[in-house]
């Protein structure tokens, strides 16, 4: 190659910071996606013991809901990327792209993309904060009851 050390470690770490973001996207997604999916159930085997767990599982269900499409636009199939925005997690994959062809330091438009996916990373991940936390406080209600805690990463098949 014909880059310098310093050249090949400011790519080095431009994608490393992309993929920590994408991963901390993905994991929070796996809690949504989890929740949404658990929380129903579990309100309903609960409902006639505890009618206030079961309004708080409901209530974490559609929190879920509502917080997903600040992190993704959820393409299911090929063609969904043909006509769904693209939302952080799409920004951030498509992003990273941009730096599997070379080893090329980052340009300055790529840096900027950067900052401000991180920015939104940062924001979608502050408004997931209050969910995790009222997630943890479902779990300890359930475990005091002796019941097993919400799933936490989603199934898949």
């Amino acid at each position: 190659t014909h880059y310098t050390l310093a050249q090949l470690a400011a790519h080095r770490a431009a994608v490393v910071a992309l993929i920590d973001d994408f991963s901390r996207v993905d994991d929070a997604l796996n809690v949504l996606s989890a929740v949404e999916r658990d929380a129903p159930q579990r309100a309903a085997q609960v409902e006639s013991k505890d009618p206030s767990l079961a309004s708080k599982l409901r209530d974490l269900a559609a929190r879920a809901s509502g917080l997903v499409p600040q992190f993704t636009s959820n393409p299911q199939n090929d063609q969904d990327d043909d006509f769904l925005v693209d939302v952080l997690r799409e920004r951030l994959q498509t992003h990273l792209d941009t730096y599997f062809d070379s080893s090329a330091p980052p340009t300055a438009e790529q840096l900027r993309e950067n900052r401000a996916l991180h920015a939104l990373t940062v924001r979608a991940l502050d408004a997931y904060e209050p969910f995790a936390r009222a997630v943890d406080d479902a779990d300890a209600h359930l475990r005091a009851a002796g019941l097993k805690p919400l799933a936490r990463a989603a199934v898949i098949p």
